[in-house]
């Protein structure tokens, strides 16, 4: 983890812990999460299975180094709502299957601009 100056509710002098590196599938075992909010970290490799948090109702993991394909086992998380991917390296089409979150009514993914894959290879060198 790394030190942050502002916190999720943008507080200047409020240190918040950053997460970097690969995610650990032991730390997903939040049956009961509902928000997993892990935006703006150095999180890299593929999105983990989330597939057994169905009351996930939130799922931000934007501004990361996630690389990959959009996980089909993501359609299990049926109280999704919200999924924001952007700012990330994640790959391919996405599958029809997310038609299948029926309470899905937000849903970003964009490719990274030429700056931000630049910026990513100097962060992962560091």
């Amino acid at each position: 983890m790394r030190p942050d100056s502002h916190g999720p509710c943008g507080c200047a002098g409020a240190r918040w812990p950053k997460f970097d590196g690969h995610t650990n599938p032991v730390t997903w075992d939040l049956t009961f999460l509902r928000t997993l909010n892990l935006s703006n970290n150095y999180i890299s490799g593929q999105l983990p299975d989330l597939s057994h948090l169905h009351k996930l109702d939130v799922l931000d993991m934007s501004g990361n180094l996630l690389q990959g394909i959009i996980p089909d086992t993501l359609t299990n998380c049926s109280s999704l709502r919200k999924l924001v991917l952007h700012h990330n390296f994640l790959q391919g089409k996405i599958s029809l299957k997310i038609c299948l979150l029926t309470k899905l009514s937000r849903f970003s993914r964009s490719h990274p601009t030429h700056s931000q894959q630049n910026s990513a290879s100097k962060n992962k060198s560091a």
